[in-house]
């Protein structure tokens, strides 16, 4: 892999912070995120429910809801031309266009009193001008481009008569249908049988080849991330807490967060006599941070320092980083 500091960057987030209002107050969801995910590059995000991966891509689509949440500051730069700020008829014209994303769960994601081709095709009438004839021809392409078995035959059928890879595989189509330079993934596999969910990352990868997209895989599937990312970010009760290379993570992770979910994956050669390992206690409710770090009251190598101050991100190598008093080396 080249030196990833050196690679244009499609996208920028630089200081991005989204809350929510809980009982009228504002409570910090993503707390000052940076970031950057090179082109034509996957850049993973991994953590527990409730870390705020979601949130996070969410914000980068401004589709916080209004009066839920709000964006308080920070700038997302596509291509070079911010987006955060465009005004939302401008910026309507980039999301799905130039940025598209894969919703987390394709089950309630689509409209069940909608065809699937008025679905799709739905994307290519709003952006472009061609006629509803022009846009049901590239719907059928677009079908088979994501491995939809005849496809002109399932234009006319509804959600519920779909299995839930066949959903998936639609929602992929739908955010494809334009070529949008940067891709969204937001747990593409949830939901979905072993089997399926080997060749949904398959198809992603391949569709990102073929279309020279850029990729933000959101995920807690340790195996996805080694399978399809190239630089990863660890995200824990809002903040990123690691950033890497993939190789560089699963070989020497350094944040102790990080370590523990990779000493959670179940391993096909473990007995049943072997325990899981799981992680002590939960991310934390929104407000109830502490102070301090935020992982302290969950981790194993924690010390009063941990308690008492937050540590900031911190570069370990050029292209590693970690928000730990502590790093772990692997001797550790």
């Amino acid at each position: 892999m080249a030196d990833y500091l050196k690679k244009s960057p499609l996208l920028q987030v630089k200081n991005l912070s989204t809350s929510f209002f809980i009982d009228g107050s504002p409570i910090k969801v993503i707390d000052d995120i940076n970031f950057k995910i090179i082109r034509g590059e996957t850049l993973g995000i991994i953590g527990e429910s409730g870390c705020g991966k979601t949130v996070t891509s969410l914000s980068i689509m401004r589709l916080i809801p209004k009066g839920l949440g709000m964006i308080n500051s920070g700038s997302v730069s596509l291509d070079g031309r911010e987006i955060l700020n465009l005004p939302i008829e401008e910026f309507r014209k980039v999301r799905g266009k130039e940025i598209s994303m894969i919703f987390q769960d394709p089950m309630t994601s689509l409209n069940p009193v909608l065809n699937i081709g008025d679905q799709v095709s739905e994307v290519l009438k709003i952006h472009t001008d061609i006629n509803d004839k022009e846009a049901l021809e590239r719907v059928v392409e677009l079908l088979e481009i994501v491995g939809i078995p005849d496809p002109s035959k399932q234009l006319k059928n509804y959600p519920h008569q779909l299995s839930g890879g066949m959903k998936q595989r639609i929602m992929i189509a739908m955010a494809l249908s334009l070529r949008p330079k940067l891709l969204i993934a937001d747990e593409p596999t949830t939901a979905l049988d072993v089997t399926i969910q080997a060749q949904i990352i398959q198809l992603l990868k391949k569709l990102k080849s073929d279309h020279q997209m850029s990729m933000m895989m959101i995920t807690h599937d340790l195996g996805v991330v080694a399978q399809s990312c190239d630089f990863v970010i660890v995200m824990y009760a809002g903040k990123i807490v690691e950033s890497a290379k993939v190789n560089d993570l699963f070989s020497s992770p350094k944040h102790p967060y990080t370590f523990g979910l990779m000493k959670s994956i179940i391993s096909i050669m473990e007995t049943d006599s072997e325990k899981l390992y799981t992680i002590d206690g939960m991310v934390p409710a929104l407000g109830k941070i502490k102070a301090g770090c935020s992982f302290a009251n969950r981790c194993s190598y924690q010390k009063e320092k941990c308690h008492q101050e937050s540590p900031k991100l911190q570069k370990i190598s050029t292209s590693h980083s970690t928000a730990c008093h502590y790093p772990l080396n692997l001797t550790d």
